[in-house]
């Protein structure tokens, strides 16, 4: 008998069973021993790893967005009050819709606050980190300075 045919190759070639989806043919890398090269295409042509990449894409492309348009809410006297380098600084934040619990609270946590006239609140001993952070927000439509500061 001829032992030839049986071999290393020929099990390697051999149809194997799939957990879920029934026959599989063993897919061939290019390289032979590249088990990288074959773990990344199988990693990447999974059902959850896509989603988890599509979401993961589409929350860093918003907070991008908000960190790249946050500057525009400040008007140019908060910037200018801002650059001079103050600890505290004393402002108006107006939102896009009269704020509600939420939104209040979201404020108190960063300044304190005295009192809500329509959409616009008014926020006392904040500090310019705190005040960049608020104009990252999506709800915000503007922040300007209190008018009794300079």
């Amino acid at each position: 008998m001829d032992h030839r045919a049986v071999g290393t190759r020929l099990e390697a070639d051999l149809i194997t069973w799939g957990p879920r989806h029934g026959p599989q043919i063993p897919r061939h890398s290019e390289r032979p021993g590249n088990a990288v090269a074959l773990l990344d295409t199988r990693l990447a042509q999974h059902p959850t790893v896509r989603f988890f990449a599509l979401a993961f894409a589409l929350l860093a492309a918003y907070n991008g967005y908000l960190y790249i348009t946050g500057p525009s809410r400040m008007t140019d006297r908060l910037r200018v009050r801002l650059a001079e380098g103050p600890a505290t600084v004393n402002v108006l934040v107006t939102a896009k819709f009269p704020p509600e619990e939420f939104h209040i609270r979201l404020l108190q946590q960063v300044g304190n606050m005295r009192g809500v006239e329509g959409s616009t609140a008014k926020l006392y001993t904040i500090t310019p980190p705190n005040v960049r952070y608020l104009c990252r927000h999506y709800w915000i439509d503007r922040i300007d300075l209190a008018p009794d500061e300079r």
